[in-house]
């Protein structure tokens, strides 16, 4: 949670007089009666009437800068200065002034000439360590929140100064003796646990970076940088209803701001509402415009992702749609999706190929099988789509060729499954392994290709190859649980008596690979016992990563059975639950 901040917020605690005087306690009455636009004509009004007033320039300079009127604050400041040259404040706010304007040069000198003319003003000090802090001069920047310190040791704002100096710097430990010491010394206000919650965040101390925020907004609900902290830590939680609840209530509070626009519109993203996504992203960039602020890193990251899924005229518009809805499993919506696409882009091989995709995940394997044949036809266009890809805009051309044929490997990925789907096992073989050899050095994905190889050699029954092919898959990505079940099968098909008597290659229910039944042995030699507790093993592994894995339970209970182990119906009822077809046959001595 990367800490902004402007000058603007130093801001509030830098109008102070000795007494109140009546202008100060009636614009404290308009705020507090939530008046805010009455408080600049009334200032102006007494102006008229006392044009030489410091009290009532600096008023009107304080409040035209806290509402971004940078030319109307100056022009006061400058008319405070001329009543009294000696207004360190006045100084000080010029500078405050400039440093909006983005001339830091002239910033700098105003704060110097205010710490001049008044040593003792701890704000002067803070103010000008900000400004160095913000042109990288972080020991002058230290420097000065230190000697704000020495001469308010009891302030805690000067603390948050220098916490938020050292959190920034990647000082946590003090950044959190800063924050602490703040929240001692102010415990009603809310910047300490604020910024402390900022900390316990980069420490991925997520529930105690919450309680902070919690605090800071108990204490204080108007701001709306809390919310956008709230709405980060929620979703570091994976709470993504509260997420975006926060990020919703930031903008309700502060609709100007592109800061909780855009980490909403992030959060659209992962959920799959890509609409809801651009539309934040369209206003992320207007205010971005409007504020002028010339992030030209930030303007390329939206206007990429503009491109790549906010425009309609764009093939991708479609594809990433689709592939929204195919991670949400509304593969119809998806495939309709896709079909738009290819009719705007007839011979668009990614769309084919995410189309493809789509109809073998309902088991339309006949038209998977034409529609990644048709990707492959088309392959001469393939390379200018990578091109115009957001992620391979500026890759040279062994990058682009590198995923040119890591993109064909998948189209053969998709034959070779469709083919093993419709039982043709031996052209299954030859696309996997045209797929793994264009897939050369790149693992992303790799684990699947062996892992379908296996199970295309389990059909075969050349279960040794197939073990071998899963024990790769596994070697590649240690958590891919499935490889571990899979590798189960083909142990236990090696073991003396216990052959595969029923193969399904594809299950029938949607969370099933495929179906296989043993046969049974009446005694277990000491070396088939061997393979089926290495396979039980297996499965043990598959379900520690995931608990609701119903295939590794399926094929465990099968082993437990063939190990004559009374419990192997917990397993099968259990994969039952899990959505998993049991054959009749293996649930006979089990009850339900």
């Amino acid at each position: 949670m990367k800490i902004i901040f402007t000058f603007l917020l130093a801001l509030t605690t830098t109008l102070t007089f000795g007494q109140k005087s009546i202008y100060v306690k009636t614009v404290d009455g308009f705020l507090l009666a939530n008046q805010p636009d009455k408080v600049l004509p009334y200032l102006e009004a007494q102006l008229k009437q006392h044009p030489k007033n410091e009290e009532l320039l600096r008023m009107l300079g304080f409040h035209n800068l806290q509402r971004n009127n940078l030319v109307n604050a100056e022009k006061y400041y400058r008319e405070a200065l001329v009543v009294n040259p000696k207004c360190a404040r006045c100084e000080m706010n010029l500078g405050n002034i400039f440093a909006l304007k983005n001339d830091f040069k002239t910033a700098l000198t105003y704060l110097e000439k205010a710490v001049k003319i008044d040593a003792k003003d701890a704000m002067v000090w803070v103010t000008r360590g900000r400004l160095k802090e913000m042109l990288g001069d972080g020991t002058g920047a230290l420097n000065d929140y230190n000697t704000a310190i020495e001469l308010e040791p009891a302030n805690a704002q000067h603390y948050v100064q220098r916490g938020r100096y050292n959190l920034n710097g990647g000082y946590n430990s003090l950044a959190l003796a800063d924050f602490n010491k703040a929240i001692a010394l102010a415990p009603t206000e809310y910047e300490g646990y604020y910024f402390r919650s900022n900390v316990y965040f980069g420490q991925q101390k997520y529930n105690d970076a919450l309680q902070d925020v919690n605090k800071a907004i108990e204490i204080d609900p108007k701001h709306d940088e809390l919310y956008i902290s709230r709405g980060v830590i929620y979703n570091s939680l994976q709470n993504y209803e509260k997420t975006l609840a926060n990020y919703t209530k930031a903008i309700e509070l502060n609709p100007n701001y592109f800061l909780a626009y855009l980490n909403r519109s992030k959060t659209y993203y992962a959920l799959e509402n890509l609409d809801a996504s651009c539309t934040d992203l369209q206003t992320v960039k207007r205010l971005l415009k409007e504020s002028n602020i010339n992030d030209q890193e930030l303007l390329k990251e939206i206007d990429g992702e503009l491109n790549d899924y906010c425009d309609d005229s764009k093939a991708s518009y479609y594809y990433q749609r689709g592939i929204a809805n195919y991670n949400l499993n509304e593969y119809a919506k998806a495939i309709d999706l896709y079909n738009l696409g290819l009719k705007k882009f007839p011979k668009h091989v990614m769309l084919s190929i995410f189309k493809g995709n789509a109809l073998l995940a309902i088991k339309e394997n006949e038209n998977a099988l034409n529609t990644y044949e048709e990707a492959l036809s088309n392959q001469k266009t393939l390379l200018a789509e990578l091109k115009e890809a957001r992620n391979l805009e500026n890759a040279g051309e062994a990058d682009a060729q590198k995923a040119y044929d890591a993109t064909l490997a998948d189209i053969h990925f998709g034959i070779a499954s469709s083919k093993a789907n419709l039982n043709d096992f031996a052209a299954a073989l030859t696309q996997i392994n045209t797929a793994i050899k264009l897939k050369g050095t790149v693992n992303e994905g790799l684990e699947s290709y062996y892992n379908l190889r296996g199970n295309i050699y389990l059909a075969l029954t050349n279960y040794k190859l197939a073990q071998t092919d899963f024990s790769k898959s596994i070697a590649i990505n240690k958590s891919y649980a499935i490889a571990y079940v899979n590798r189960a099968i083909a142990k236990a098909s090696l073991a003396e008596k216990s052959k595969i008597s029923a193969y399904s290659f594809g299950g029938k229910a949607v969370l099933q690979p495929l179906q296989v039944v043993w046969g049974t042995a009446k005694t277990v030699k000491k070396t088939m016992e061997s393979n089926l507790i290495s396979a039980i093993e297996d499965c043990n592994v598959a379900i520690g990563m995931d608990k609701n894995l119903g295939f590794a339970y399926y094929v465990r209970g099968q082993l437990k059975q063939l190990l004559n182990q009374k419990d192997y119906c917990v397993d099968l009822l259990t994969a039952q639950k899990l959505g998993l077809q049991i054959e009749p046959n293996l649930l006979k001595n089990c009850i339900n």
